[in-house]
C-alpha cells in the first residue's frame, strides 16, 4: 500500500474553473443618447489646443526657477498663453502653486468661453450663472 503523493491531493482538490462573466461595453454612468461633445480645451506641452487651433510643437527647456531634489534645474514645457495670477495669498506658497494656480485658471477661462459661444437654445442642462 503507497501513500499518494501531495502532487496527487492536489490533483484531487483542483475545481474546474468557474465561468467568467462577460463584460458589456456600455456604460451605466450615463445616458448615451444625451452625451454631446461640442467642443473641447486641452492643456498640452506645447500650449492649449481649443476652437480648431494647434500650437506650435516645442522642445522643453531649463526651467530658471524649478530644481529637482538633486538641485540640478528641471526641463519644462513653457505654457507662453497662461493668464497671469496676481493673488497675493499665493506669495506665500511655492513657486509649483502658483504655477499650477495660473494653468488651472486659463483652462477655466478657455472653458467658459466655450460655453459662452454655444446658442441659448442649445443648452438644456447647463443654466446661466447669476450676475
Amino acid at each position: 500500500m503507497s501513500r499518494a503523493s501531495i502532487f496527487d491531493l492536489l490533483h484531487q482538490r483542483q475545481r474546474p474553473p468557474e465561468p467568467v462573466e462577460e463584460t458589456t461595453s456600455a456604460r451605466s454612468d450615463y445616458d448615451a443618447d444625451r452625451l454631446r461633445l461640442l467642443d473641447g480645451v486641452a492643456l498640452t506641452a506645447s500650449g492649449f489646443v481649443g476652437a480648431g487651433t494647434v500650437p506650435e510643437a516645442q522642445s522643453p527647456t531649463l526651467s530658471p526657477a524649478l530644481h529637482g531634489p538633486d538641485g540640478f534645474r528641471l526641463l519644462v514645457h513653457r505654457v507662453a498663453d497662461a493668464m497671469p495670477v496676481r493673488e497675493p495669498r499665493l506669495g506665500r506658497l511655492e513657486a509649483k502653486a502658483s504655477r499650477l494656480h495660473e494653468l488651472v485658471q486659463t483652462i477655466v477661462i478657455e472653458a467658459l468661453m466655450m460655453l459662452e459661444a454655444l446658442p441659448e437654445e442649445v443648452i438644456s442642462d447647463l443654466r446661466p450663472l447669476p450676475r
